[in-house]
């Protein structure tokens, strides 16, 4: 009995030994290698414009297979990668593919490529995301297209809308992976655009234009609830004369004195002063008013001698010619004609010149106007000299020792020496003699 006893306690030991035996051989033992699976991916063997459409018959020249193991797949989009290839034929590319790139559920749609509203067509032009409103300017926005282009003749630039409340029908952003991460480069915009719309842009694409868009809000109306306008947009005939490089600001600019930085400095007057040159005899009238005279402003006051107000004439006649760019005095418009009784006002005007044997009179003497400007630096003064022909030119900037006028300036002198010398009229003297 005992003897049974002590077998089965060996039999036992031995089997718990074997089982240990086993489990330090399976631990020891290496793993088996697990099979990693290979899928078939479709890849885009060129670059594919937008709207490519992946016809069934024409599919392998746009799409290619490659075997790729699926722990080699790029991080999958949010709305995921697609496979097979009923997924893909007979639909068209809703982005621009580059060759080598893999195709995403919204990569590719089988819905029409755009409707376009009843009288209008599509065009597409270039323009990057930051001018497309950070990319917020999506398919079916309502957008001002605001247009910035030089103008030759007055070497400015101008800014304006070139269109507005403009449809955008698609978006062509064209993103690209590299080593800074997917940033989103030029890209392609098309629009709903009438025949002359498409004119326009053209013109102003060709102009060299600066586009940027303006995305307008549900109410398209300010923060006070008013409209939310430009102030006064051009016309459209307007904005031919610009895409033509021919349009004229209405508003001359002054030819001096220069801008100083005195914030407190002079006011300043609005002078009216001509565009062209008007012959004597012109009449007022008021297409000559609007269309022949532009605004100078000018630090006050005004000259004592010369219109402030040009409308006040409306109807009278120039009695002698005026020059572009001239002030008109008082003296060169009136209600009567020139030449109606007789020769014209300003015929003959210029004097003249004695022969070189008699004593001529001394000429009168110039006409100044000084207007002076304090400014943080000091005080500046500027010229400006009435000439025979009563147009005013400015003269530039008086330096110290340049306030007194210039004396007059005698004819041609006689041959022979008066013998006694006369003293100059009083008429001929200069102010500052005078006084």
């Amino acid at each position: 009995m005992k003897n049974q006893k002590n077998m089965i306690l060996v039999g036992v030991a031995v089997g718990f030994g074997l089982l240990a035996a086993v489990l330090v051989t399976q631990m020891n033992a290496k793993p088996a290698e697990a099979v990693i699976q290979e899928i078939d991916v479709p890849y885009a063997l060129k670059d594919l414009p937008l709207n490519t459409q992946l016809k069934k018959e024409e599919f392998k020249t746009y799409v290619e297979y490659k075997k790729v193991a699926q722990d080699k797949l790029p991080p999958a989009p949010a709305e995921g990668w697609l496979f097979k290839e009923d997924d893909l034929v007979d639909k068209r590319v809703t982005r621009m593919m580059h060759k080598g790139e893999m195709f995403s559920k919204t990569d590719v749609s089988n819905k029409p490529t755009v409707e376009i509203p009843p009288g209008h067509d599509m065009v597409t032009f270039g323009i990057n995301r930051e001018r497309l409103v950070g990319g917020f300017a999506v398919p079916g926005s309502r957008v001002d297209l605001i247009a910035t282009i030089r103008l030759s003749k007055s070497n400015s630039t101008i800014t304006f809308p070139l269109f507005r409340d403009l449809l955008i029908l698609a978006v062509d952003t064209d993103v690209r992976a590299g080593d800074q991460g997917v940033k989103a480069q030029m890209g392609d915009v098309s629009v709903a655009v009438t025949k002359d719309m498409a004119l326009m842009l053209h013109s102003a694409l060709d102009r060299g234009s600066n586009f940027r868009f303006l995305l307008l809000g549900q109410d398209k109306k300010g923060s006070g609830g008013e409209m939310n306008e430009y102030g006064k947009p051009l016309t459209r005939d307007e904005i031919w004369q610009v895409l033509k490089d021919t349009y004229e600001d209405k508003t001359i600019i002054p030819p001096g004195p220069p801008k100083t930085d005195d914030s407190k400095g002079p006011e300043l007057i609005a002078m009216p002063v001509l565009k062209e040159t008007l012959p004597a005899g012109q009449k007022l009238t008021d297409e000559v008013l609007d269309t022949k005279f532009g605004t100078l402003m000018v630090p006050g006051p005004a000259p004592k001698d010369m219109v402030q107000d040009i409308r006040k004439h409306r109807g009278d006649f120039l009695q002698k010619e005026l020059y572009a760019g001239q002030f008109v005095p008082r003296s060169f418009v009136g209600e009567d004609q020139p030449g109606a009784k007789g020769r014209p006002a300003d015929e003959g005007a210029t004097a003249k010149i004695a022969p070189e044997n008699e004593a001529g009179p001394l000429s009168p003497p110039p006409v100044y106007h000084t207007i002076t400007v304090q400014t943080t630096t000091g005080v500046k003064k500027y010229r400006y000299q009435k000439m025979s022909t009563g147009r005013w030119v400015y003269r530039g900037e008086l330096l110290p020792g340049d306030d007194e006028p210039a004396p007059p300036v005698p004819s041609l002198a006689p041959k022979s020496k008066p013998a006694d010398k006369a003293a100059p009229a009083d008429d001929a003297k200069t102010p500052e003699q005078a006084g």
